[in-house]
């Protein structure tokens, strides 16, 4: 489900459920709309082997803590070359104990496939289970050992219009969102011809819309606790923050790996049972600048150890941010892409937000249970600001 806010930015919801997982490892998929079929796999290794001195990749400790966990991404383009596909290091490599990757070039998987419907169908409205079928199924939900998985898996599908969505899926242990959207690996629709999204606050509008959708997701939790047996007393939004244009000196933009730390807002029955969007931003402003502050690694430790520790009358909520990043800069001689996403991600309590294409606008992707996302649509805090799976238009 889509929707779009009319004054913050537009919200891609994934309505996520058990057997909504199975859908990423179906290789065939019939509906009305759209067959999507796979063609060819294989494996692709780089142009050029590893040096002996590279060979053994480390990870660091949040690198470790994400080893699991793989990044679903799609774009659009107009045409693409197998000979563009060239594993970047260490993507081409193995883990082989949790803390380090052997860059034995080993490779990635690269698959071909069929979309049996024109992109037009597939963006009016978006078809967020056709975005999932456009996506490489996920090694973290594989039998294989961790050692056996691909880092890196491409596809690439052809739509009958000629268009066609390369779906990328790598491991979260290796490299973060902002390492992906510096180089050519986002979620990017690329067509010249897709209506630009226009979308204008006049304010914050990072931190007003991340109030908005924080604001959505404490009266949803509210409701569920109720529902239960008692009262929601406090609410937590953990916000994962890229560290590396905040070090002193900053670092580059491209370096590799999990260069981000979490930060904490909090709400509190007490100080706030209306909700009050307003107080909301405060706190997402005040978490932001304590963020800023250094943490050691022992401080660190324990924020990651309550994280996981939440009360029985306490949840939580994870935003993270793409806003600033070079998404809309990649050019693949087609021109600048005009609208991009990432792909579903199978963590609930999550929203992510990245800019819109024109730089003014906040995009974000949301991802709920289903029975949650029900009631996260019907809340008018944030519903005011939206209209409901908003078409993107090719003009011919």
């Amino acid at each position: 489900m889509a929707v779009t806010l009319k004054n913050v930015f537009p919200i891609i919801a994934s309505k996520l459920i058990p057997n909504d997982i199975q859908i990423f490892t179906k290789r065939s998929i019939k509906s009305a709309t759209s067959d999507v079929q796979n063609i060819s796999t294989e494996r692709v290794k780089p142009s050029l082997p590893t040096r002996k001195h590279l060979r053994t990749y480390k990870l660091s400790w949040i690198d470790q803590m994400n080893t699991d966990v793989y990044i679903p991404l799609v774009r659009f383009i107009e045409a693409i070359s197998r000979k563009n596909i060239n594993p970047l290091y260490p993507f081409a490599g193995r883990l082989i104990d949790g803390f380090s990757v052997d860059c034995n070039d080993r490779g990635a998987a690269f698959i071909e496939a069929n979309v049996g419907c024109d992109i037009s169908k597939f963006l009016q409205p978006p078809d967020m289970e056709l975005l999932q079928q456009l996506i490489p199924p996920s090694p973290q939900l594989s039998n294989l050992e961790i050692s056996e998985r691909e880092l890196l898996a491409v596809q690439v599908n052809l739509f009958n219009s000629g268009e066609m969505a390369i779906g990328v899926c790598f491991s979260h242990g290796v490299a973060d969102v902002p390492t992906a959207v510096s180089d050519p690996k986002p979620t990017i629709f690329t067509q010249d011809c897709v209506q630009k999204i226009v979308v204008r606050w006049q304010e914050d509008s990072n931190s007003k819309g991340e109030a908005l959708i924080w604001g959505a997701s404490i009266a949803v939790a509210r409701e569920r606790k109720r529902a239960i047996d008692n009262k929601l007393h406090s609410h937590s939004m953990y916000y994962a923050m890229n560290l590396r244009n905040k070090m002193n000196p900053p670092m580059f933009p491209r370096c590799m790996g999990n260069i981000t730390r979490l930060v904490r807002a909090e709400w509190s029955l007490a100080e706030d049972d209306a909700i009050q969007v307003t107080n909301l931003v405060r706190e997402v402003v005040k978490a932001k600048r304590m963020g800023r502050d250094v943490m050691n690694n022992d401080e660190y430790f324990g924020f990651i150890k309550d994280m996981y520790q939440v009360g029985e009358d306490s949840r939580s909520f994870l935003l993270t941010s793409m806003v600033g990043l070079p998404c809309d800069e990649v050019d693949f001689g087609w021109g600048k892409p005009v609208w991009f996403s990432l792909g579903p991600i199978l963590l609930p309590d999550l929203a992510i937000l990245s800019s819109a294409s024109d730089g003014e606008g906040i995009e974000a992707l949301v991802v709920m249970f289903k029975e949650d996302m029900e009631k996260f649509e019907q809340e008018t805090s944030i519903m005011a600001y939206a209209s409901a799976n908003p078409s993107i238009f090719i003009r011919k």
